[in-house]
């Protein structure tokens, strides 16, 4: 109890001293030289970062360096927000994926969507977290709007315009000044329909376990908003009479209506469909519907052909591991695609894509987005455009044979798999995204890494009065040479901060004799603060200049490391420096 007391109050005094510091004075700290006490000092009265000047496109050059730097353990919260759709959630779901690849870092996820607890388990490692009363370093909204010092935002692919973004918001997309997209190239790898290991029975049934004469296609974005490139998908597999044999399964929890098998018209989509084709299609003979628990399954025939096409019943959705599988067996000529999710997928799958831009009032939603997909596609890009000028309901003949050709043109299928392969490695998210959040730990522990190295408080002060006034390039070289010469000591300071922290307890075993005397989540907050020097006899700490290999610093103030925005480091960069304040979190 004695040392839970000790570890709150020392709590209090670094939430008094800013994010990440420790408390100004500590009696125990006993062997610690005269300069490590006057690096301390300075960094508790060390100003908090000043709004940066910087653009969009140099605020995502300037994550860049930290790509690399090397922080073994975060405790991150992701939040998505349910907006009426799976793809929010996935975009949560696949953004704490990508955060965990090739790192120590714990990542949970908070997200009001019903449909999380069927997801969840297809994203291996990521935990099930709350916005409030569990602990977390630093929470990340996708897809959100506006960041704060408390909450970094990533928005959605091409949603906001670089004037509206801000050093804790950055935009996913193929613009210039956005920092990527999803990608997952595993999803070229091709997997037969008698191999797929489906968790939902009702799909085992309906796909066919023997025969490679049927083809599988397969997409998403069937009639929610608007039904055109739902169209488009049945018209390239109808009027293509190269096709004997096909399953058409466009992946939409709307594509039937509220009593499961009625839209509120009346009809099903299919009807609909069948109904605005019935001149060009008169000898189409329609079979009988099967009903299952979460889809439909209705048999069409042309002559000697058969389709069937699956649609999915309301509310009803698809395990994300399947979905996975069901991409790596769809048919290689041809998919639609509506939103973000489904968009990254059928680029990384390679598929030739009908992307959905609903109409809204006034601009196309997505209209950035795919402008930008659009430019970068040289000799594929009419296709792309054409088929997103495919009317809705209605039957354009010329323009459909045009993709039909297209889709069979092995030439084709070759230029669009190697244009999408090079933009989705180009336009990779995650090692950017990493960067990010790295970038953003640094400055939220600037005071207690300037306190343990105070080369670092004067380095980074340098580029923090550079950011502040705009000076994008020399802040880019500072950045670089600072992290060249404390990003191994950053990297040392923070697996050391977290050796008692709660993943590094968990990991070693100590977790589990706390969990099972249900200790409460602040306890585990403090211990998660904890730093193992104040328990036992520290070394006399080196000069900085030893401890950290770097030149000795220009000045006395600079040697006792200043305040990131003090008077040495903005001099030095010919910055005047702000009038100094209290430190914040």
């Amino acid at each position: 109890m004695a040392t839970l007391v000790g570890l709150h109050k020392k709590s209090a005094a670094q939430s008094a001293a800013g994010s990440g510091s420790a408390a100004a004075s500590n009696p125990r700290k006993k062997h610690v030289a005269k300069n490590r006490k006057g690096a301390a000092a300075a960094a508790a009265a060390a100003e908090p970062c000043a709004p940066s000047k910087l653009t969009a496109l140099q605020q995502k050059k300037m994550d860049e360096p930290y790509r690399n730097l090397d922080i073994p353990h975060l405790d991150l919260l992701v939040r998505s927000a349910n907006q009426n759709g799976l793809g929010d959630l996935i975009n949560g779901l696949q953004t704490s994926r990508m955060l965990m690849v090739g790192t120590k870092w714990t990542v949970a996820i908070d997200s009001n969507h019903p449909d999380l607890a069927t997801m969840l388990p297809c994203f291996a490692g990521v935990e099930k977290g709350a916005l409030e009363g569990a602990y977390h370093e630093i929470a990340l909204e996708t897809p959100g709007m506006v960041g704060t010092k408390d909450r970094l935002v990533v928005t959605e692919y091409g949603y906001r315009t670089a004037k509206e973004l801000n050093e804790y918001t950055r935009s996913s997309g193929l613009r210039e000044h956005e920092i990527g997209i999803m990608s997952n190239l595993g999803l070229r790898q091709p997997l037969a329909l008698s191999e797929l290991h489906l968790s939902q029975p009702h799909l085992r049934e309906v796909l066919p376990k023997h025969g490679k004469e049927w083809r599988f296609f397969f997409g998403y974005g069937a009639g929610q908003k608007e039904r055109a490139r739902y169209d488009l998908l049945l018209d390239r597999v109808i009027f293509d009479p190269s096709i004997t044999q096909a399953i058409v399964f466009p992946v939409n929890h709307h594509t039937v209506g509220e009593d499961s098998k009625k839209s509120r018209l009346g009809v099903t989509y299919l009807e609909r469909y069948l109904e605005k084709r019935k001149a060009p299609l008169a000898q189409l003979k329609r079979g009988k519907v099967v009903e299952f628990d979460s889809l439909t399954v209705e048999t069409l025939s042309l002559a000697n052909r058969v389709i069937k096409v699956v649609a999915m019943k309301p509310k009803q959705v698809i395990a994300y591991s399947d979905m996975q599988q069901l991409w790596r067996a769809a048919d290689t000529s041809f998919t639609i695609a509506e939103g973000d999710q489904s968009f990254s997928e059928a680029l990384s799958a390679g598929i030739p894509m009908a992307y959905q831009l609903w109409r809204t009032e006034g601009t196309a939603h997505k209209q950035a987005l795919y402008d930008s997909f659009v430019k970068q596609a040289g000799s594929v890009a009419e296709f792309i455009v054409r088929c997103a000028n495919y009317p809705e309901n209605d039957l354009n003949h010329g323009e459909l044979v045009k993709i039909i050709e297209d889709c069979n043109r092995k030439q084709f299928l070759t230029q669009y798999s190697e244009f999408t392969a090079g933009l989705v490695e180009t336009y990779d998210i995650a090692p950017r995204l990493r960067g990010f959040v790295k970038r953003y730990w640094v400055r939220m522990n600037r005071h207690a890494l300037a306190q343990e190295l105070p080369v670092f408080g004067e380095k980074f002060g340098v580029v923090s009065a550079l950011e502040a006034a705009g000076r994008f390039e020399e802040a880019h070289a500072r950045t670089l040479d600072m992290l060249g010469s404390c990003g191994i000591h950053i990297g040392l300071f923070n697996a050391r901060q977290k050796k008692f922290g709660r993943q590094g307890a968990i990991r070693v075993g100590m977790g589990e004799s706390l969990e099972r005397q249900a200790m409460p989540r602040e306890v585990f907050a403090l211990i998660y603060k904890y730093d193992d020097s104040d328990f036992s006899e520290a070394p006399p700490s080196a000069p900085p200049s030893e401890a950290t290999g770097a030149s000795p610093a220009p000045t006395a103030t600079a040697a006792a490391g200043t305040a990131p925005m003090g008077a040495s480091a903005a001099a030095g960069v010919g910055v005047a420096p702000a009038t100094p304040k209290p430190p914040s979190s």
